[in-house]
């Protein structure tokens, strides 16, 4: 019960901490590109790949954080059909 219990309150931190990340990476993503209050200073661009560089390597993270998770999950799942298959 208590690796259970251990289990759970990781898997809560995961969530909390991806649930982060997902708000920061939606702020990025619908920031505008340019000023409304003025013209555009010909940064946009590079301001823009900045952007794109930090939203993907959110998004990687995110991926590593969760993978072990997703193949554990798939793992027991996988060993889970193939006893009710009665395959060893």
């Amino acid at each position: 019960m208590e690796q259970a219990n251990e289990l759970f309150a990781h898997l809560a931190k995961q969530a909390d901490l991806i649930f982060e990340w997902r708000l920061s990476m939606r702020d990025l993503l619908v920031t505008p590109l340019t000023s409304e209050d003025g013209p555009a200073d010909g940064e946009e661009y590079g301001e823009t790949l900045d952007v794109q560089t930090k939203a993907v390597r959110m998004l990687s993270n995110a991926v590593d954080v969760s993978d072990p998770l997703r193949r554990t999950h798939t793992c027991k799942s996988t060993l889970r059909c193939s006893q009710i298959a009665g395959k060893p």
